[in-house]
């Protein structure tokens, strides 16, 4: 696996987060890993997913969190109320 399979990246604005009632099932699924696999495509490889397919969940989820990056994201998921 190389690097850029691995890099994280930014998303959201800089307002107050929403709970995740927002997010569909299959965001919370895939959000509920990002504490504990670094990268998208080992979150597929677990999830028998294809990195675009975790990425195409991660990017709107995190867009309805409002959040600025991975470890933002799981800050407001956890805040909310996601285990992982």
């Amino acid at each position: 696996m190389n690097q850029r399979a691995c890099a994280g990246g930014s998303h959201g604005q800089a307002n107050e987060g929403v709970g995740l009632s927002v997010l569909s099932p299959r965001e919370l699924e895939v959000d509920s890993h990002l504490a504990l696999v670094p990268c998208n495509a080992l979150i597929g490889a677990h999830m028998g997913l294809a990195e675009s397919t975790v990425t195409s969940y991660l990017a709107p989820a995190a867009r309805k969190l409002v959040a600025t990056n991975r470890f933002d994201a799981v800050l407001r998921a956890r805040h909310s109320g996601l285990n992982a």
